[in-house]
């Protein structure tokens, strides 16, 4: 169906944004990149803003 585009695309791009690497990342901070990266080209959108959020909530390296 038509609406099984946007979710097989959102899936997509949300394994570009974890690599191999990454697994410990929280599901919040996931969804904050996923958040981030749909908003970026949106004009009342803060891009610097967002990623100094996102650092700040980021969980520190083991």
């Amino acid at each position: 169906p038509a609406t099984s585009v946007d979710a097989e695309r959102a899936f997509s791009e949300g394994r570009h944004q974890v690599s191999w690497n990454q697994h410990s990342m929280t599901s919040q901070a996931f969804r904050a990149q996923m958040a981030i990266a749909s908003w970026a080209n949106a004009p009342f959108f803060d891009l610097t803003s967002a990623v100094a959020a996102l650092d700040a909530e980021r969980a520190p390296l083991r």
